[in-house]
């Protein structure tokens, strides 16, 4: 579901900057939650968890703005 939302801001011609800072938020976030999970403190896990949301939440009112404007 992250692929596609920032595959249709692509399309939408969003801007490149905040399609790569999206991605590299989910990419962070991904990492952080898995090395939290895995080996470090639980904290990793939780920061990592809540980088994921923000950049989903950024990205649907991302594509609500861009589809409506």
């Amino acid at each position: 579901d992250k692929c596609i939302g920032l595959l249709a801001l692509a399309c939408l011609q969003g801007p490149i900057c905040g399609i790569q800072a999206l991605g590299f938020g989910f990419v962070l976030g991904r990492a952080m939650d898995a090395i939290g999970m895995a080996v470090g403190p639980i904290i990793l896990r939780r920061l990592g968890m809540v980088l994921t949301w923000t950049a989903r939440v950024i990205l649907s009112l991302a594509l609500l703005v861009m589809v409506f404007s």
